[in-house]
């Protein structure tokens, strides 16, 4: 949800009081930017403790940590004020703070294990939905059955050089990057560059190791199945600039063409905005759609509009979709996605390992199968 006001700021975590006046705006943004730095310095003080040693281990000193992260005595001083308080610090007078022994949840690190970071998106995420939680927990439990610890992180930073720095402060020696945002693709190209294990899942980023969905390949399988039913009217929905889309695309067009049948480039709707629009005008037009492919999550308009059109989708129109979203459409009768998240955490895994305890950075993308399944 999109929400606009004079000063453009948006409250992902309540309402907003749009008579708000610039002094009180400003005041609340410096608020939210104390806080995350104070919570740097907070975090960065609790990994230390994960390490797990079983001798107190000094901390930089209150002026080290705010060059450290860039923010004033005040900050670091409210962040281990804190933490002294909870006894996870323990103040020798006139030699300095120490972590404390006690508070450490005992994880010892060896030369075969890792503490490795799980980045979502932007890694600005606080709530996950079904396809991410699902990511997220094959690569939790792959990544600690074999005795590695796992963060899944969030990051403030955005230069490449800053990211970094952010992900090493919170003592992670590995990361798998999932569903990449175009606006930290040259972070993880710099990660790798300066030898740095990090790996993107879902994605595909240029010089780098990526694991990534068969995307073509099972495009032209559903393709080839749908016009062995004699499915031709065949309508793809898909915002053609997104990499996944231009695959799933090129894939279905592969099967028109080997089966010696003409794509229909009209039935191609590119624009997310007017989907529905455009799918209605299509069915006004008179062509009687046989099969609608989603790349996205457009199902729901899609379904409306079929419905209003009184289109059969239990009989006649196939729809072809994402695991996620065929629960949405009531008598669902068509093809969805099944993605292979165990597998995919493993061989996410698998070369995190090559890259942290072999040195190999050679950049090489895994194509991952999916399960085409049928309703």
């Amino acid at each position: 949800m999109e929400i606009s006001c004079k000063y453009d700021v948006y409250n992902a975590g309540g309402s907003i009081n749009l008579n708000m006046n610039a002094k009180n705006t400003n005041a609340n943004l410096a608020t939210t930017r104390t806080t995350a730095e104070y919570m740097k310095v907070r975090r960065y003080v609790l990994n230390l403790l994960e390490k797990g040693s079983d001798e107190p281990e000094m901390i930089p000193s209150m002026n080290e940590l705010a060059k450290m992260f860039g923010v004033t005595r005040m900050t670091v001083h409210k962040a281990l004020g804190t933490l002294i308080k909870s006894n996870y610090l323990i103040v020798q007078k006139g030699i300095g703070t120490f972590t404390n022994p006690a508070k450490s949840v005992g994880f010892k690190k060896d030369e075969h294990s890792l503490r490795i970071g799980i980045i979502i998106n932007e890694g600005k995420h606080c709530f996950y939905d079904n396809f991410y939680w699902n990511y997220i927990s094959a690569l939790g439990t792959q990544i600690t059955q074999e005795g590695h610890r796992v963060n899944v992180m969030n990051i403030t930073s955005v230069e490449p050089e800053d990211v970094m720095e952010e992900i090493k402060n919170n003592f992670i020696n590995g990361v798998i990057w999932l569903d990449v945002s175009g606006t930290y693709a040259e972070s993880i190209r710099y990660m790798c560059q300066e030898k740095f294990p990090v790996v993107a899942v879902h994605s595909q980023v240029r010089d780098t190791s990526s694991i990534c969905m068969n995307y073509e390949k099972h495009a032209r399988e559903i393709g080839l199945q749908m016009l062995s039913e004699g499915r031709r009217n065949i309508v793809f929905i898909g915002e053609i600039e997104k990499p996944p889309v231009t695959l799933h695309l090129a894939g279905l067009k592969a099967a028109f063409e080997e089966t010696g049948i003409s794509f229909n480039e009209k039935l191609f709707l590119g624009n997310y905005k007017t989907v529905g629009k455009d799918l209605g005008e299509l069915i006004d037009f008179g062509i009687n759609i046989d099969a609608i492919y989603i790349c996205g999550q457009q199902h729901k308009i899609v379904c409306e509009v079929l419905k209003k059109h009184h289109v059969d989708i239990e009989n006649k129109c196939r729809i072809i979709c994402e695991p996620m979203t065929r629960k949405d459409i009531k008598s669902f009768n068509g093809i969805f996605r099944k993605y292979r998240f165990n597998d995919i955490a493993q061989k996410a895994l698998n070369q995190l390992k090559k890259m942290a305890f072999k040195g190999n950075y050679s950049p090489s993308d895994i194509l991952v199968d999916f399960d085409i399944v049928k309703k």
